[in-house]
């Protein structure tokens, strides 16, 4: 509750919970909608607030919006693998924007240890890759 206060949107955004996803996700162009796994850890606000603005974050730049544009072009050049690499860097791109501006806000100066953490996870991943 606290979370919705700080962060206004002329969309209502409704967090929700749900089994059958394991990540966090946001979904809704008209009514956005935060989903979030059963199975999430409601006691640890530090990770409740890097959740929920980073999906905030999606919200605000409309990235579903831009994910049908991109599904859309996939699908008329789906034999294309330039559209290809493009779906995939700009999805990996959004998710890399939204962890950035997270970085640059005073929630992520005040717990230096979640940010360089998530910054860790992201390398070796990204690595493996």
């Amino acid at each position: 509750r606290r979370w919705r206060e700080e962060h206004p949107t002329l969309r209502p955004v409704q967090v929700r919970t749900c089994g059958a996803v394991n990540a966090p996700v946001a979904y809704g162009l008209i009514r956005p909608v935060i989903l979030l796994p059963e199975n999430t850890n409601w006691t640890d606000e530090d990770q409740l607030t890097y959740i929920l603005t980073h999906e905030y974050v999606h919200i605000r730049r409309f990235d579903a919006a831009v994910k049908l544009l991109l599904a859309g072009a996939l699908c008329v050049h789906w034999f294309n693998p330039v559209v290809w690499v493009m779906y995939v860097l700009a999805n990996r791109d959004m998710e890399l924007s939204c962890d950035e501006r997270w970085w640059g806000s005073s929630a992520a100066e005040a717990n230096p240890g979640w940010t360089t953490c998530w910054r860790c996870w992201l390398w070796r991943n990204s690595a493996a890759a």
